[in-house]
């Protein structure tokens, strides 16, 4: 159909759509690369600016499509343009199918991603991509990274790749408003696959517990704040306490962030656990501030009446 399009004059170049232009719609599209030589090798600009992800290499960066982006190299994209969804390619790169479902279990595909993220990521690299470049959805390619499915990426692999080219563990520059740092990144993500392993890697490098931004404030506050279960298990319960268990240093009744304190968050977001585990470690149940004023008020909002018991009996 293409190639019908075009041998009936179709303009190669026209803009308009989601994608801008027909380059950067098969680029963005799996198992494409077909598509993408046809338009290469019938004139097809390479470096045209604009639509969802403001190039034709960006967006096959994003697919994971290792080949279209070797054929877009090989024609002269610019490693590092600037612009839209993910500000660069590399950026793209670091969030592989970012939009999938994590609850799906299609583990076929899952080694041919992984090999396609990681390929795209050394190939852009071998080709001078900038890892230092601020922008994008996540703020740069260490906060993609960060909130990357783990089981699409060898993220360890990666994330160990931009520490060795100066990438600061602590940049707390990430643009999502919820996780300013890498490490709340991680203790926010709904990703239920080996978000515990991340967590180590980054406390082992460096990653500052007590280092606060965004609107949770403190990472603690952050954990504390999210709620997501996969069936009977409930993620963001054992992260809080796995955080704890490597921190144990960390001041429970700390003040700061949308909630004010780790207890107010665990108590809006329905942590039982939590509450219990922070009500162990000292947290004072009579902490005024944050949104709801105290962790008994939190609760009560949402009607989380076994928190309400844990707070008000607690001595």
């Amino acid at each position: 159909m293409v190639r019908m399009l075009l041998d009936h004059g179709a303009d190669i170049n026209a803009s308009g759509g989601v994608f801008d232009n027909a380059l950067q719609a098969a680029a963005q599209k799996r198992r494409n690369a077909e598509t993408v030589e046809l338009l290469l090798k019938r004139g097809a600009n390479v470096n045209k600016q604009g639509g969802k992800y403001g190039s034709a290499l960006q967006a096959a960066a994003a697919a994971s499509e290792l080949t279209s982006v070797q054929l877009l190299l090989d024609h002269g994209a610019e490693v590092n343009a600037e612009g839209e969804e993910y500000g660069t390619a590399f950026q793209a790169a670091c969030v592989p199918w970012e939009d999938d479902d994590p609850t799906v279990d299609d583990d076929d595909r899952f080694p041919s991603l992984v090999y396609a993220s990681t390929g795209i990521t050394r190939l852009l690299l071998d080709h001078g991509a900038d890892v230092h470049i601020q922008g994008g959805k996540f703020g740069s390619a260490w906060h993609a990274a960060a909130a990357a499915r783990i089981r699409y990426l060898d993220w360890e692999e990666l994330m160990q790749l931009l520490l060795e080219k100066g990438v600061d563990i602590n940049d707390a520059r990430g643009r999502l408003q919820h996780v300013p740092t890498a490490l709340h990144a991680v203790l926010q993500t709904r990703d239920p696959w080996g978000a515990l392993q991340k967590l180590d890697f980054l406390l082992e490098h460096g990653a500052n517990p007590n280092l606060s931004g965004g609107t949770y404030g403190l990472p603690l506050q952050a954990a504390c704040a999210a709620y997501y279960a996969h069936g009977r298990f409930t993620f963001s319960e054992s992260r809080v306490r796995h955080f704890l268990d490597r921190c144990p240093e960390i001041n429970v009744n700390a003040t700061g962030g949308l909630f004010g304190c780790a207890l107010q968050a665990a108590a809006y977001s329905g942590q039982t656990k939590s509450v219990a585990l922070l009500l162990d470690k000292g947290a004072d149940a009579n902490l005024r501030g944050g949104k709801y004023g105290s962790a008994l008020n939190a609760a009560i909002v949402k009607g989380y009446w076994d928190i309400v018991g844990a707070t008000i009996f607690e001595p």
